[in-house]
């Protein structure tokens, strides 16, 4: 899928517009490898990447988190993901920090993961490029139209659903992605490069 017929995609749309209904729970894999950060309304984009999958289906997401002016709309925070498919109810989801130099050279780049507690947000400042790389998995009965609120905003009745999304992404059978752990940064684990 893609806005234009440049790189011969087989379904033409703008991603910020909704998708039509004959495209609903079509897929079992989607991958944006770096779409999210050049669209200008990303909660329709959020609606439609819930929509377009099926129950189980999962999305792998790659986009900028920064040092991209220019090349970007947006640079994103883990959070954002990881608030989003907790607060609408995935089966998993697992957020990471992609590190590096170069876009030439991804397999130097360091992997961090976000942990998605309010108490791990610590500040990720690098004059490096950086990524956050998401790979969320739909439940049968997740849900679409939640929008959630930054952390450090919610009052005790805004935090049950991040606490009922995130008991059940606890009980995930997938294992986050391992290199040598390392502590950096308050909140990320240092995971080796890829």
């Amino acid at each position: 899928m893609d806005v234009s017929a440049y790189e011969q995609s087989d379904i033409l749309h703008n991603f910020n517009n909704p998708i039509p209904q004959s495209l609903y729970e079509q897929f079992d894999f989607i991958i944006d490898g770096g779409t999210f950060d050049h669209l200008f309304d990303v909660q329709t984009a959020f609606v439609n990447v819930v929509k377009l999958l099926k129950p189980g289906g999962r999305i792998f997401q790659w986009n900028a988190a920064s040092n991209f002016t220019g090349a970007a709309y947006f640079s994103f925070g883990p959070d954002l993901f990881y608030d989003y498919y907790v607060v609408n109810q995935f089966a998993d989801c697992k957020v990471y920090i992609a590190e590096g130099d170069q876009l030439v050279q991804p397999e130097l780049w360091d992997i961090y993961e976000f942990g998605g507690s309010f108490n791990e947000y610590g500040h990720f400042r690098s004059s490096r490029i950086q990524m956050v790389i998401v790979l969320a998995e739909k439940a049968p009965d997740s849900t679409w139209d939640k929008i959630p609120v930054q952390a450090q905003y919610r009052d005790d009745s805004l935090w049950e659903p991040y606490r009922r999304g995130r008991e059940r992404m606890l009980k995930s059978t997938r294992k986050s992605w391992k290199g040598c752990y390392r502590e950096r940064n308050r909140g990320f684990k240092y995971l080796g490069q890829i």
